[in-house]
């Protein structure tokens, strides 16, 4: 929470008071970031659909391993990488094929966390883009059917969460775990 600024001043014998009240702009503390340590859940979350508002749709979220968290955690962050972000696509953009030969979007907005709390069973991401607006994902992590995911390599619903974006609720988006190539 931000602390207020006061200012103030004392005029003449007849003691007026002007008081102004100021919000500094809120700093994220070290509790707007909770991962506990021992949860991994490094990899790729892709949604069973792919949720749209305007031209932007929701592509993937991925999550990073224990040491990216503490790293974020610590302070220790860059402007392009984050251990929780979102990432989604603008469709009126040209396609490409990528090494695979899958086809994609050309531009794609990665949104960092402004908060995140990461724990088996509760998943929620808050996080802003000046194209998408603020953006919120809040739900939960199965955490047995994201470890049977890892061991049987296989794809399985690991996480079911509210989504919102560009000032549109989307409804429920349910994310399959994928380890990545």
């Amino acid at each position: 929470m931000s602390k207020p600024i006061v200012l103030g001043a004392l005029i003449g014998a007849a003691s007026i008071v002007v008081i102004s009240l100021a919000w500094a702009a809120p700093q994220p503390s070290a509790a707007a970031f909770v991962h506990p340590h021992a949860f991994e859940v490094f990899g790729y979350y892709l949604p069973s659909s792919h949720p749209r508002v305007g031209p932007y749709q929701l592509d993937d979220l991925s999550m990073g391993g224990p040491e990216e968290f503490a790293a974020w955690e610590a302070g220790r962050r860059t402007r392009t990488y984050a251990p929780v972000m979102l990432e989604f696509s603008d469709v009126r953009s040209p396609m490409a094929t990528n090494e695979q030969g899958q086809r994609y979007h050309t531009v794609r907005i990665r949104v960092l966390p402004d908060s995140y709390r990461v724990a088996p069973g509760f998943l929620e991401f808050r996080g802003h883009d000046a194209r998408l607006g603020h953006v919120i994902l809040s739900g939960g992590i199965d955490a047995a059917a994201l470890a049977k995911a890892k061991h049987q390599n296989t794809p399985l619903t690991v996480v079911r969460a509210g989504m919102e974006f560009r000032g549109q609720r989307t409804g429920n988006v349910s994310f399959v775990y994928f380890a990545g190539d």
